[in-house]
């Protein structure tokens, strides 16, 4: 997508406070560029995050800094798309207006066994749903759960080359996997706040005869326990690296 296309990735799950960007240890980048992506890290300008109004009304506030931020660059197309990936965000498509395809891509279903906040989640799914033009899911079972909004919900089921894992000879011959000791439990995608660390350091540790493999980019976030990732690391059967999407998976589809 961004071999042809600017792409700007408006990172809310990485946003800081003032207090937290000045306490913490590592530079807080609130803008980088690769290539044709950008990423823009907010900012959480109202203190009291704590509270839903509050974090809800940051989320506005950066929302028109993202927009004014699109102006003042200069981008122009007449296929702008404005993709969304969590409930939370159901006010976007209104601030950026119709000039955006607005899009709902559902990859999860969003819950919580607290039950003033699933009544909360459902809630923002619903005006974020109304709001889009198009919504998508990687199952039958999520379109299954929103079956008022069948017309303009597209199944896009997720999958990979499932041949280049059954062919070693099939992956690029420096690639750590084949220097690794069997039986290896994978992992690829970005390492980021999802881990359970500790859960992982106890496996880990319980488990030294398999090897455990993290294949991705490390995402820095302040939600992340650094001290548990480094902790994680020097353990003797647990591997990182980072390899291309090109390099893994040759075909995505």
């Amino acid at each position: 997508m961004a071999e042809k296309n600017t792409v700007i990735g408006f990172l809310w799950q990485d946003a800081a406070s003032f207090k937290e960007i000045l306490i913490n240890k590592k530079p807080f980048q609130f803008f980088k560029k690769e290539g044709n992506v950008f990423y823009l890290t907010p900012i959480h300008f109202l203190p009291f995050r704590r509270f839903a109004f509050i974090e809800f009304l940051n989320l506005i506030i950066n929302s028109y800094l993202l927009k004014i931020f699109i102006f003042l660059r200069g981008f122009k197309s007449k296929n702008k798309i404005l993709w969304l990936f969590h409930p939370d965000f159901w006010l976007l498509p209104k601030i950026f207006g119709k000039s955006y395809f607005s899009l709902y891509d559902c990859v999860d279903y969003f819950s919580s066994t607290d039950l003033q906040i699933e009544k909360k989640i459902r809630q923002n799914e619903a005006r974020l749903i109304k709001n889009v033009q198009l919504m998508t899911v990687i199952s039958k079972t999520l379109k299954s759960l929103h079956q008022q909004n069948q017309l303009k919900i597209k199944v896009i089921p997720q999958g990979f080359a499932l041949d280049i894992y059954k062919s070693p000879q099939k992956l690029p011959i420096n690639n750590l996997i084949l220097k690794l000791k069997k039986p290896i439990i994978g992992f690829i995608g970005g390492i980021n706040y999802r881990f359970d660390y500790s859960l992982l350091i106890q496996l880990t540790k319980e488990n030294p005869n398999l090897t455990f493999l993290f294949d991705g980019p490390i995402q820095s976030s302040h939600f992340v326990k650094t001290n548990e990732l480094e902790k994680l690391k020097k353990l003797n059967n647990v591997f990182f690296q980072n390899s291309s999407p090109k390099e893994i998976i040759p075909e995505i589809f």
